[in-house]
């Protein structure tokens, strides 16, 4: 008697997978449980991933809520991630998002990236802010042990975020985004 209402394909791993494949997912899903006819059926992706192909084949899957793996806007802090997709890829975000047109979007953003100021979270946030999106994830970044940005930041050949400056962050986002009429969780 259980009804689904949201099905979300997250954590950068569906961007691993072939597009047909992901088809194949929500398909059994579909077999296998009750859908909600308003069901939200989120997908994560991190720019660079997207491709008109993809987004056409998941639209025609049923998915309506693309979460974009932003992280930060900033080129400098980009690198420290490590991250595999090319930060230039907004612009891909963009066609995409033009193309698809989803019923709700969404963006993570990371904050206490070391060497990230305010003034380069500010950019961070304004950048995920332009494309209106109907819900931001405000992260901290955690270094993991044994992750290379942990490593760096233990051997001193990079300075960990400082908390007060991750205070400070979080503070003024909670107040810009409560300006905007988001409220937190």
């Amino acid at each position: 008697d259980y009804t689904v209402k949201a099905i979300s394909l997250e954590g950068g791993s569906p961007s691993l997978l072939e597009a047909g494949d992901l088809q194949n997912i929500l398909r059994s899903i579909r077999r296998h449980f009750d859908l909600d006819d308003a069901v939200q059926i989120s997908l994560q992706t991190m720019p660079g991933d997207y491709s008109r192909a993809l987004m056409e084949k998941m639209r025609d899957s049923g998915v309506n809520h693309w979460i974009v793996g932003l992280e930060t806007a900033d080129r400098q802090e980009h690198a420290l991630l490590r991250r595999p997709y090319k930060f230039d890829a907004l612009t891909m975000v963009d066609a995409a998002l033009r193309t698809f047109n989803p019923r709700a979007l969404s963006f993570d953003l990371l904050y206490g990236i070391p060497g990230q100021s305010l003034s380069s979270w500010k950019h961070t946030l304004e950048t995920a802010l332009a494309y209106q999106p109907d819900h931001l994830s405000v992260i901290p970044l955690l270094l993991k042990r044994n992750s290379a940005l942990y490593t760096d930041c233990a051997l001193g050949l990079i300075p960990p975020q400082s908390q007060v400056l991750m205070s400070q962050i979080a503070e003024y986002t909670s107040q810009r985004l409560s300006a905007l009429g988001f409220y937190s969780c």
